[in-house]
């Protein structure tokens, strides 16, 4: 079976990069669905226990779009783990693409108010840019291609 949606990612943390998505899909039960989201976002320049207080986020001119493919792996109530291939097209004061790698928490919201978001998810994991990303490169004084984020 395969899950689709649209998301909309939170904002994108600079400093330690993790993603949180709110992926707009329908509900998947079995282990095998595989899942199809795309998001979009714009840059904060937080950590990420600043920028999830979205009404405190230092917004900066840098966004994102992009595509992800994944599985859920476990099953455990309304919570799953699993995994992302992401393709991410930076825009704004960077213009690199990304592939990321992170496994994913996913809660299902299946049943619960707001129908049309069908799960939020959590990941960590691998990214590689194109090129160094300029606003780690301000942020930091340098960065890397490949992040653990």
């Amino acid at each position: 079976m395969l899950r689709h949606g649209i998301g909309i990612l939170a904002p994108r943390l600079v400093a330690v990069l993790p993603v949180l998505a709110v992926a707009l899909s329908s509900p998947a039960k079995a282990e095998s669905d595989i899942i199809v989201t795309a998001f979009a976002g714009a840059m904060t320049d937080n950590v990420w226990e600043e920028a999830i207080l979205v009404w405190d986020a230092e917004f900066i001119e840098s966004g994102l779009v992009g595509l992800a493919v994944g599985q859920d792996l476990f099953h455990r109530g309304r919570l799953s783990l699993g995994y992302e291939v992401q393709v991410v097209k930076n825009f704004g004061q960077q213009d690199q693409l990304e592939l990321n790698a992170p496994l994913v928490v996913r809660y299902d919201r299946a049943g619960q108010p707001l129908p049309a978001i069908g799960s939020l998810a959590f990941g960590l994991g691998l990214s590689w840019a194109s090129e160094k990303p300029p606003v780690e490169i301000d942020d930091d004084g340098d960065t890397t291609q490949t992040l653990f984020y």
